[in-house]
């Protein structure tokens, strides 16, 4: 803990110094809604009541006993002052993560002239007991084990769990927002969900590829003709209808295939080695959700991300030179072994690792003797004068993209 020196005037005008503690900020808790779910297993009672009927009601709030705050009730009317059953019944009730902590409050009392769960001065035996919890203390989406309370004549047994929440927008790291990605580049997608505890949490990654979809009848189409089916002509309706939905009678439904499952928020891949097809400029759109054992969140959809076809391959590439003789440019280089889309620019530029960019989407940059299209994994470049080299082999741009790779000749 700091302290801080606060000047005051005091009386004769002398100088006062006034020592104040300051604390250091409380963390910023999460905040996000999710809901508290409760599962009843057995409610039992032993009334010193009359012969007869015994209608007891047992009745579950939050924060207090107020019936605004209610969110589980269950009455009965039976024989016998004593009773013990299995019921497995659930109820459920919203709340911040922000406040990790909140209180169960349970009630039980025998009605008198009612059956409902309101406790009113002809009631009896009322009897009250609060519980407190803390989601700090229990894995997310995952019931706790069972607890049993007991207040005077009646007793609760129930397990709770919170709830999964849609995770956190998904963002892309090495991800270019005005270019497509190069699907030979690692990329990183990452997420968060709002929770005070994250262990044990799987997150689970999808991918849709542009145009990637199974059409199905619209089920309002459908729907139309079972309802007219029900009083008219089976040729008049299927007539009737489908003049209704001509335009939409099909509709697409995106095909999420798996991409992978983590441990963590963040997901590195290499989209060419995980997305087959990237043969040709496409949008592909990721999705995640998080999982515990026992659940499931909703999906979290990204925007769709540009994906050009992986540069050329050069990993297996070979090369051979004619030397040229001084001073003039009589030298040439061979590349032999190029894998990839099938054709290709390539730039040879002046010194080793020069990393000058050219698109030739955006700009002729194919200019000179040592530039050119070839439409097989092999190149000669001749006229090439004694020197240091960087040579570029890139897609040839247009609906195969401008992804490239570089090597020092």
């Amino acid at each position: 803990m700091r302290s801080l020196l606060l000047p005051l005037l005091g009386a004769a005008g002398r100088l006062l110094l006034i020592v104040l503690p300051l604390f250091a900020a409380a963390p910023v808790l999460a905040q996000t809604d999710v809901r508290i779910q409760v599962n009843v297993s057995h409610l039992s009672w032993a009334l010193p009541t009359k012969d007869g009927d015994v209608e007891p009601a047992f009745t579950i709030f939050y924060d207090s006993f107020d019936n605004s705050k209610r969110f589980f009730c269950q009455t009965y009317k039976e024989p016998g002052k004593s009773k013990d059953k299995y019921v497995n019944l659930f109820s459920s009730f919203a709340w911040n993560t922000g406040s990790p902590a909140f209180t169960l409050c349970f009630q039980g009392h025998e009605n008198d002239r009612d059956t409902n769960c309101d406790y009113d001065r002809n009631d009896e035996y009322r009897q009250q007991v609060y519980r407190y919890f803390d989601m700090r203390n229990q894995a997310p989406g995952v019931y706790s084990a069972p607890i049993t309370v007991t207040l005077g004549y009646y007793t609760f047994t129930y397990r709770w769990r919170y709830t999964l929440p849609t995770p956190a927008v998904l963002t892309c790291v090495g991800c270019n927002t005005t270019e497509n990605v190069c699907a030979n580049n690692a990329m990183t997608l990452t997420t968060n969900v709002d929770l005070p505890r994250k262990d044990g949490l799987q997150y689970v990654w999808e991918y849709h590829v542009s145009g990637d979809d199974n059409f199905i009848t619209n089920p309002d189409y459908e729907s139309c003709l079972q309802s007219c089916q029900d009083l008219m002509d089976g040729a008049y309706c299927y007539n009737s209808c489908y003049q209704q939905y001509a335009d939409n009678m099909y509709l697409s439904e995106p095909i999420w295939r798996p991409l992978a499952v983590t441990s963590t928020d963040y997901l590195t891949f290499t989209p060419g080695n995980k997305i087959p097809g990237l043969t040709t400029n496409k949008t592909v759109d990721f999705r995640v959700r998080v999982k515990s054992a026992e659940m499931e969140s909703p999906n979290r959809q990204s925007n769709g991300f540009m994906f050009s076809p992986p540069a050329p391959d050069l990993t297996h590439v070979t090369l051979a030179y004619d030397n040229a003789c001084p001073g003039k440019a009589t030298g040439a280089i061979h590349v032999r072994g190029i894998t990839g889309v099938g054709q290709y620019l390539y730039i040879l530029r002046p010194e080793h690792n020069n990393t000058a960019t050219c698109d030739p989407d955006k700009t002729n940059c194919l200019t000179g003797s040592h530039s050119g299209r070839v439409y097989q994994n092999s190149i000669d470049i001749v006229n090439v004068k004694a020197g240091n080299y960087t040579l570029w082999i890139t897609n040839p741009g247009g609906n195969l993209g401008v992804c490239n790779e570089t090597v020092n000749v």
